[in-house]
């Protein structure tokens, strides 16, 4: 559980460094077409980071628990992210 868990912040880690360092660059090139994107550059990147934990402990739940909470998990937020009409 531990490999799985720090695995994913080899490659977080860096990339969040080169994130903070090139903020006002990557805000720039995403608010050529929309300029509201600028201030959420860094919500872009959390976002990222908490849907790639997601997947990793969804896989680990279904594979590892041999149980239906990763069944469960997947079915709840797919039908919870559906648009209401």
């Amino acid at each position: 559980m531990t490999f799985i868990l720090f695995l994913p912040l080899v490659l977080i880690i860096p990339i969040a460094f080169l994130s903070f360092f090139a903020n006002d660059f990557i805000g720039n090139i995403l608010a050529n077409k929309n300029p509201i994107v600028r201030s959420y550059v860094w919500h872009i990147f959390f976002v990222g980071m908490a849907m790639a934990y997601f997947e990793i402990f969804y896989a680990w739940a279904r594979i590892r628990m041999k149980s239906i909470f990763g069944n469960f998990m997947r079915r709840f937020f797919a039908e919870s992210s559906k648009p209401c009409y």
